[in-house]
Formats: C-alpha cells, sequence, structure tokens
C-alpha cells in the first residue's frame, strides 16, 4: 500500500473524528445554554426555524373591495 495514502486516509480519519467531537460539543452546550435559559424544547413542540419573525414569509389572502 502506498505510504502517503495510510496518511492521508488516518489524517481523513483524524479529521472526522475531530469534526464529530466538535459537533458534539457545540450541542452539548447549546442545550445547557437552552436549559439555563428555560427554553428547553419538549419533543412535541415544532421546532424553529431560526429565521426572526419580521424576516419570515406570511401568506395571507388578499382582500379586494367590492366595487358596486
Amino acid at each position: 500500500m502506498n505510504p502517503t495514502y495510510t496518511i492521508s486516509y488516518g489524517l481523513a480519519q483524524a479529521r472526522i473524528a475531530d469534526l464529530q467531537d466538535q459537533a458534539r460539543r457545540q450541542s452539548v452546550a447549546r442545550a445547557a445554554r437552552a436549559a439555563r435559559t428555560g427554553k428547553a424544547r419538549s419533543g412535541s413542540q415544532p421546532r424553529s426555524s431560526g429565521v426572526p419573525g419580521h424576516l419570515r414569509l406570511v401568506h395571507r389572502r388578499r382582500v379586494t373591495a367590492a366595487i358596486g
């Protein structure tokens, strides 16, 4: 087996493991922050889109005045 390939594969595996650990740490920190602020989500609540309310698209029916 080519030694360069082996080293690259090992580095790639280490990078993947590091990214997974980082994601896990961020998830735990996010959960702890939510618990501190009392905003922990239950499983039944819908997930927020993360878009601020003033930027969210709202579909409204168009009201037309009757011309008489």
